[in-house]
Order: C-alpha cells, then sequence, then structure tokens
C-alpha cells in the first residue's frame, strides 16, 4: 500500500505584513454600504458630507430640471440630496427601488464637487458593446474598470455644461473639442449621480445639444444602452 503523505499545516498568517490581491479582483471589490455594515454591527468610517453652498446650488438645478420636465407637479416633490461615491453605489438595487413619495432624491459624487471643470481633462470611452445592456450594468461596469483612473462626474458637471450659453462658449483644447462633438444630438450621462423622478424610480442624469438648446433628461437605470449613449469621465 502507498505510504499516506503528511498533511502540510498552512503557516501561521502574519496581520501585520502587507499584502496585494490582483488588480482584477481588486476591481471587483467595492465599499460595503450603511446598511450592510448596520447588519455586521459596525458604523461607517467617514461618512461624506457636502457643503451647504454645494446642495443649495444643485438643489436650484435639479428643482429647475424637474420644472422643465413636468411644471404642475415639480411644486410637490421634495429636493434631498446625499453625498454617495459611485463605487458604493449599489446598482442594481437602486434598478428595483421604487418609490413615488421620494422623487427629487439625488446623489453626488464627493470625489468631484471642488474640480475645476474649466480645465478637468475629458475621457469618453468607447461602451460600444453594451448597446442593449441596462445602465445599471454599464454603471458597475464603469466604477469597476475606470474609477480608480478617472473621476465619475454627476449633477454638477451636468449644471457646468448647462451654464454655458452654447457648445462654442465650453473651452478651447483636444479634450473639449471631443466633448463638443459628443454633445451635439447625442446623450452624456453623468454616472456620478442618480436622481429619483417622479415615477418614483432611480435614474441617471444625462444632456445634449440640440440645435435650440440644452435638452436635460434622466433615465432609468432598467432601461438600456443605445447607440447614441456616451458618458463623461474627467482624468484624475
Amino acid at each position: 500500500m502507498p505510504k499516506e503523505s503528511t498533511p502540510q499545516i498552512p503557516p501561521k498568517p502574519d496581520f501585520n505584513k502587507p499584502f496585494t490581491i490582483p488588480m482584477e479582483e481588486f476591481r471587483q471589490c467595492r465599499s460595503l454600504t450603511p446598511a450592510e455594515l448596520a447588519e455586521l454591527g459596525e458604523s461607517p468610517l467617514d461618512t461624506p458630507t457636502l457643503s451647504e453652498k454645494v446642495t443649495t446650488t444643485t438643489d436650484e438645478f435639479v428643482k429647475d430640471t424637474f420644472e422643465t420636465w413636468d411644471s404642475a407637479k415639480a411644486s410637490g416633490i421634495k429636493i434631498k440630496a446625499e453625498a454617495v461615491p459611485p463605487l458604493e453605489q449599489p446598482w442594481s438595487d437602486l434598478e428595483g427601488d421604487i418609490d413615488t413619495t421620494k422623487a427629487g432624491e439625488y446623489t453626488l459624487n464627493p470625489e468631484t464637487q471642488e474640480l475645476d471643470f474649466e480645465t478637468a481633462k475629458v475621457f469618453i470611452p468607447d461602451l460600444s458593446s453594451f448597446k442593449g445592456k441596462e445602465l445599471s450594468e454599464v454603471a458597475e461596469y464603469l466604477v469597476n474598470t475606470y474609477g480608480d483612473k478617472y473621476y465619475i462626474p454627476g449633477l454638477e458637471y451636468e449644471q457646468w455644461l448647462y451654464q454655458h450659453e452654447n457648445l462654442e462658449s465650453l473651452p478651447e483644447g483636444k479634450e473639449f473639442e471631443e466633448l463638443k462633438q459628443q454633445l451635439k444630438d447625442r446623450v452624456c450621462f453623468f454616472f456620478g449621480s442618480t436622481l429619483r423622478r417622479l415615477g418614483g424610480l432611480w435614474c441617471v442624469p444625462s444632456v445634449f445639444w440640440e440645435s435650440s438648446g440644452w435638452r436635460r433628461n434622466a433615465r432609468w437605470l432598467g432601461n438600456g444602452w443605445v447607440s447614441n449613449d456616451r458618458v463623461v469621465l474627467l482624468e484624475r
């Protein structure tokens, strides 16, 4: 009979020694949400906050956006902001979270509130392979693939664009020339924010330029990505 081998006892781990994990595995990781931390009996280490100036300015922009969509119903909504990094958004869960009583809620990426958009370099990734896939899936791909290299702007970037009279008034430069081309008759999304519309659905804000002016919109996370869609990222 063959002699049985003696099982090897693995070495005791040294928890004081730093270690690394492959980048592909790291990109699949995310921070636990406040609800998940609560289940474990833990509290968030640092809760992102927004300045009063940011919330006041963006609240006004969001309110104005709702009025352009449906002025009769806009007066009844309660605008409420929350700071949530895109990496911590439970995208798939948000897709099914429907509550008409919470219309007007929105989130902002705390990382992008102090950026200078006049100089921030724009990057528009090729997402043509995602045609037909849900926006929630696009969002998860963006944060896992580009979140460590690029900022993901939200409503604050849409507001900055909207403050420019037209495409020609945007800054000059190679990156901005591409942005101007992509904004013309195409829909550019800002996954740094989510916005709950009047129907109670969580949506991703977007904007595009027509010859007659800017057009603001926000599409449900369960809707599909189409060939005319784009997303704006900013270099870190």
